[in-house]
């Protein structure tokens, strides 16, 4: 639905999907076929998405970036897999530049994420298949990014995304 509003607002917008729903274990395939979205980004997508704008950008030739499946003539073309990351502490500190904070802070509060999977194997969860192994950011690297949060956009709360917060 939001696509295809989006598409008749914008009709020169690529429009890129990412997010849970985008895992392989579910159907990122169907995504990428609606003739509203132009790409999918796969699992993780801090590398994928940044490359997929850059193959957007270079005229779209080939095949697509790995980690992004994208539609082309109504087809899912597949990039294939990206491998997860080994680490976490390699990524950006999120940059908010351009957006308009008020709506998007909830009075204040900002996401934040510590760490990615879980430290059991429980046949009955996703989080195993979806994320292979935990992983965790370094103390260091969460207050570098509470403290930018705070000092650069104005939060005044946050918000745990983690699947485990206390593993």
């Amino acid at each position: 639905w939001l696509a295809a509003r989006v598409r008749r607002l914008r009709p020169d917008a690529r429009i890129i999907v990412g997010g849970p729903q985008c895992f392989v274990e579910y159907e990122p395939e169907a995504i990428a076929a609606d003739p509203n979205v132009d790409g999918v980004v796969i699992g993780e997508g801090e590398y994928s998405a940044v490359d997929l704008v850059k193959w957007y950008g270079n005229g779209a030739f080939g095949d697509p970036p790995p980690g992004t499946i994208v539609n082309r003539d109504g087809r899912a073309i597949h990039g294939g897999l990206r491998p997860l990351l080994r680490t976490l502490e390699g990524l950006a500190l999120p940059d908010y530049t351009g957006l308009p904070m008020r709506k998007y802070t909830d009075t204040g509060r900002l996401p934040l994420f510590t760490s990615r999977g879980c430290v059991k194997s429980c046949v009955f969860c996703i989080e195993q298949v979806i994320w292979e192994r935990f992983r965790y950011r370094s103390a260091a690297h969460v207050f570098a990014e509470i403290e930018a949060g705070v000092r650069q956009w104005g939060a005044t709360r946050f918000e745990f995304n983690d699947s485990l917060f206390n593993g």
